[in-house]
């Protein structure tokens, strides 16, 4: 009796397999465009109302009435819309956080990291990988954070992206590390303050700064008015290339290294270098690229790095990069934190020296 028919049969379905997780990876594209299109035109916070027929949301939504059943469709396959019987459709649980100003929402999320500029920069990953050329600076003519300066309502989805983004990992980062140790905080491109609201709100007797760009700076104090904590706040409009307000106990970098390139990470670290008091604390919260890469591992960390080097210019770090990084800039890295739930971030803990 042959032995090899079950042999072959097991590999015949290892290559069904194989293939079929090619193929989710070739057409990965499809599923974040098919959520921008429809939370751009903003289909989530149609359905909010109950269930509707594909037609109704089209008139809602000022929409193709066939493309409309079509895309519904597509939703309805990623679970972010449920279509209980057919032509009606609604939102399922797990479609809520695409609706707007509800708790939890990724809205903005969608809108700045599936637009159509970022989605143009990604058509250039091959330029970029050629020639080590920013691809969304070769596209535009400018850097990303420059459109945000010449653009309201670009800088305005860009700052509530990074509001929500830091909205999921508020409670492990506020109960993550001992922040009470100190009596200033400065936050070094806090953006609007949804950080640090949080920080002072749960320590009632630190006092912050939030520093940033003209654009980052925007809501702000809106925000740490909202959190109750204005009063042991100010909000600082600047530069951080170039300086940083001095004699705060502990320096706050959270996910701002990483969008710069190595020579402009230095330049901010520099900054925090020639204002921290010899006795304070520098804390950097981001994500810590593994040493050797591995399937299945890291696998949000190492896409992140690809996204920076598009987009920005800036990548993901190992623990050994950032240990240079900082030795470069007159800083020790003494702690590395281990991961924080939900988010995956950690903490680098340095001082000066």
């Amino acid at each position: 009796m042959s032995t090899k028919g079950p042999a072959h049969g097991a590999s015949r379905k290892l290559d069904r397999m194989e293939n079929s997780s090619l193929e989710s990876l070739i057409f990965g594209f499809v599923p974040s465009q098919i959520l921008f299109t429809a939370v751009s035109l903003g289909m989530p916070d149609v359905l909010a109302d109950g269930r509707l027929a594909s037609a109704e949301v089209a008139g809602r939504a000022g929409t193709h009435p066939r493309s409309t059943y079509r895309l519904l469709r597509g939703l309805a396959t990623i679970g972010v819309v449920a279509e209980p019987t057919p032509d009606r459709f609604e939102l399922t649980d797990f479609g809520q956080p695409l609706r707007d100003g509800v708790p939890g929402s990724v809205r903005s999320l969608v809108l700045h990291f599936c637009s159509e500029q970022k989605w143009q920069a990604w058509g250039q990953l091959r330029h970029t990988v050629t020639t080590g050329e920013n691809a969304f600076g070769r596209l535009f003519g400018m850097g990303v954070f420059d459109v945000n300066a010449g653009d309201p309502t670009a800088a305005a989805i860009f700052n509530q992206a990074m509001s929500e983004t830091t909205r999921q990992a508020l409670k492990a980062i506020v109960t993550g590390f001992d922040f009470a140790r100190y009596a200033e905080i400065v936050d070094v491109g806090g953006g609007d303050g949804t950080l640090l609201a949080a920080i002072l709100e749960a320590n009632p007797n630190v006092h912050g700064t939030v520093m940033d760009s003209p654009e980052g700076t925007r809501d702000t104090a809106e925000t740490l008015a909202g959190h109750g904590v204005l009063d042991r706040s100010r909000v600082v409009v600047g530069d951080f290339f170039e300086s940083v307000p001095a004699g705060g106990d502990l320096y706050l970098l959270k996910t701002v290294l990483h969008d710069w390139d190595d020579d402009h990470a230095t330049r901010v670290l520099a900054s925090c270098r020639r204002a921290i008091p010899e006795d304070s604390t520098l804390l950097v919260v981001e994500h810590v690229l593994p040493e050797v890469a591995r399937p299945g591992e890291d696998v949000r960390d190492v896409l992140s790095d690809i996204h920076l080097m598009v987009q920005t210019g800036g990548c993901e770090r190992t623990e050994s990069m950032f240990r240079e990084l900082l030795e470069t800039t007159g800083f020790e890295l003494n702690a590395v934190g281990d991961r924080l739930d939900g988010s995956g971030y950690r903490f680098l803990e340095a001082t000066p020296v």
